[in-house]
């Protein structure tokens, strides 16, 4: 989303996202270019309550705030065979559920030292997209990193990526990746880019700060058992 800016700004200056009154901190910050200021459409549309969606078939985005209920709590997805967004999104809730058969609340734990209960043969490969130093203090029980979602696309990453999704499988587990973000703003287009990859992939909708450590306004968030680099779990929610 676009619009004229109103006098001349340096290119490089930063720009401020104020919704309702509230300055908001972005992944994809504001910029200006041309006299133009581009601003992230999904991010403030979602923070206004309207539903945004990525029609692949027609190459259109939607934006319907009539719908926007229904879209925040996950019930947006289609019974269709229609391999776009909506059927390549997976709600917090039900990734923990998967990720935790037994409901002992320990995530995958059928990984060393671990008390085991938990089958990988519904589990995805989780991949965490956020910077390296956030994963390490916090992140998805299970999940990988590779790189962050800016520099997943290249072609070692890539490499990386599918030679961990065919160890994932020969070990037992689904051949299917769950990539994350903070928001789940950038995962989004990072499982579009996956996508094209020919790698069977899904988002989790509104990322980790959102909808599973719930520390951000959110629609139910589920304040998630989280682990560290060094196996110590944290509760979600802080």
């Amino acid at each position: 989303m676009l619009f004229s800016a109103v006098c001349a700004e340096a290119a490089d200056k930063k720009v401020s996202l104020i919704i309702n009154g509230k300055q908001n901190p972005v992944e994809t910050q504001p910029f200006i270019r041309d006299g133009q200021v581009f601003v992230p459409v999904r991010f403030i549309a979602e923070e206004l309550g309207a539903q945004v969606v990525w029609d692949d078939k027609n190459y259109s985005v939607l934006i319907n705030k009539d719908q926007s209920e229904r879209y925040l709590k996950g019930q947006n997805f289609s019974n269709s065979t229609d391999s776009g967004i909506n059927n390549n999104l997976i709600k917090a809730v039900d990734l923990k559920d998967i990720l935790d058969d037994d409901k002992d609340n320990d995530l995958a734990d059928y990984r060393e030292g671990h008390n085991g209960g938990d089958q990988l043969a519904n589990d995805p490969l989780v991949v965490d997209l956020r910077k390296k130093e956030d994963y390490d203090t916090k992140h998805i029980p299970g999940a990988v990193w590779v790189a962050t979602a800016e520099n997943i696309a290249e072609a070692q990453n890539i490499q990386n990526l599918k030679s961990l999704l065919e160890k994932h499988v020969s070990n037992g587990g689904k051949n299917e990746i769950v990539v994350y973000c903070y928001t789940g703003n950038i995962s989004g287009l990072v499982a579009g880019v996956l996508g094209v990859q020919e790698l069977p992939v899904k988002n989790l909708m509104y990322g980790f700060d959102i909808s599973w450590r719930g520390t951000k306004t959110a629609y139910s968030p589920i304040f998630a058992p989280m682990e560290d680099s060094n196996g110590q779990k944290h509760l979600g929610g802080g």
